[in-house]
């Protein structure tokens, strides 16, 4: 939900408008009809929305590929897509912060509101220790009382 009280729907084949096939990504108004102020995104796959404070909203693809929509669902030209694997939060500011895991590290970095790398934030990369084999369990049956 927006901060407006709009609602952003990521659809998949949905047809509410005769005639019309809705995208991927559509708005809602507070009343639940749809809201013709927002260009829907068509044709694409979407894994990820994430509303942003300012009202333009994250979208992310499967590719791992991020891009930033106006607040009227048209692509921001001021946003460099960013190809962000793993997993990432939205800071209150607007900035992202990204964990990407590989097999035995993790790397952490953050990227501006533009979606530049963050040059004061060096990016970190830890080497993750492997977990310990489990311990063998031993269980005692009991018998029942007859």
């Amino acid at each position: 939900m927006q901060a407006d009280g709009k609602i952003l729907v990521k659809a998949t084949n949905t047809s509410t408008r005769p005639g019309q096939s809705n995208g991927d990504l559509v708005r809602l108004n507070t009343d639940g009809s749809l809201d013709p102020l927002f260009h829907p995104i068509t044709n694409t796959t979407l894994v990820g929305v994430e509303s942003l404070p300012d009202g333009r909203v994250l979208v992310a693809k499967p590719e791992a590929n991020y891009a930033r929509l106006n607040s009227d669902g048209t692509v921001d030209s001021t946003f460099s897509t960013v190809r962000l694997p793993g997993f990432h939060h939205v800071l209150a500011d607007g900035r992202l912060i990204n964990i990407s895991l590989a097999t035995n590290t993790a790397t952490l970095a953050r990227y501006n509101r533009d979606g530049s790398p963050d040059s004061t934030y060096p990016a970190t990369t830890v080497t993750l220790a492997p977990l310990p084999a489990p311990a063998s369990i031993q269980t005692t049956r009991r018998s029942r009382p007859p």
